[in-house]
């Protein structure tokens, strides 16, 4: 590739994003284990899996837990957010999420669940 010294290793950076992003795509999404010896199921799979792990990263985006030019690992997001160790309780009429006391990632869940619900809807 020719350029300057900054554009090559801006190209290889990006490529290296890419790469892993697919790598995480493999391995965090469940791309390493494919179901079925049928293709038509594999396709669906796949695809669930596609859109699965681009939901993951947007709401780590716009819930800015991730900055955007920061990789979000899919496995460690699903660990640290998704697979929450709670309890939802309904205290008169309110629901209440309720979580470990010493949980560490209760104050970056919370301010991501604030930034998440004052979003705009998108027109359609």
């Amino acid at each position: 590739m020719e350029g300057s010294a900054v554009e090559v290793d801006q190209f290889h950076r990006n490529r290296a994003r890419i790469e892993l992003s697919i790598k995480d795509l493999k391995e965090g999404a469940g791309l390493e284990h494919i179901p079925s010896g049928k293709f038509h199921a594999n396709g669906a799979w796949l695809a669930h899996a596609v859109i699965a792990h681009n939901l993951t990263r947007q709401v780590s985006y716009l819930g800015e837990i991730t900055p955007a030019e920061s990789m979000v690992i899919a496995r460690t997001f699903r660990n640290h957010f998704i697979s929450l160790v709670g309890r939802l309780v309904n205290r008169s009429g309110k629901m209440i999420l309720r979580t470990p006391a010493r949980w560490p990632w209760a104050g970056a869940f919370m301010r991501a669940l604030v930034t998440l619900r004052a979003l705009e809807p998108v027109p359609i």
